[in-house]
């Protein structure tokens, strides 16, 4: 009786970390936020009320004075860790925010940028299922830092 007591006592276990892990890594968007969804219905994303949703893309949208603006995409049956190396390959990251098993997060310099220019560039990435959920969020002034991390950590899988 005992034998068959420890899968099932292991299995509880490891599904109450995996559902902590998952809460305390998606914090909710802040009130009248709205949610985009991308087009596999696979993630989701909070952005400001006024920002304009790309008419092409749902996924895609960027502050109305076009100083902010961000593109997040999934990438079916990819692990967290291709996604971080073709990510690095393509943008060597200048800083690294997070990176753990449930995000990574670093800043880059986008080639469109000028090196003396303040404009932040970040890619952030999450696993979700057997894809990948990823951001690219550019701020050209770095006092909206504190806005931009909201809409990051509101990336999630979606419901």
């Amino acid at each position: 009786m005992k034998t068959k007591a420890i899968p099932f006592i292991a299995a509880v276990l490891f599904a109450s970390t995996t559902l902590v892990a998952s809460t305390v890594l998606v914090a909710a968007a802040p009130d009248g936020w709205k949610v985009l969804v991308d087009r596999t219905k696979t993630c989701q994303i909070s952005v400001p009320a006024d920002w304009v949703v790309d008419k092409f893309s749902p996924s895609s949208a960027g502050a109305p004075d076009k100083q902010a603006s961000m593109t997040m995409h999934a990438t079916p049956n990819q692990t967290l860790a291709k996604a971080k190396t073709t990510f690095e390959m393509l943008y060597p990251p200048k800083k690294v925010v997070e990176d753990s098993a449930s995000r990574v997060w670093c800043a880059y310099k986008a080639d469109s940028v000028a090196v003396d220019s303040p404009e932040v560039n970040w890619y952030v990435a999450i696993p979700v299922k057997t894809s990948v959920c990823a951001v690219q969020i550019d701020f050209k002034n770095p006092s909206m830092e504190s806005m931009m991390k909201q809409l990051a950590e509101s990336m999630s899988a979606a419901k």
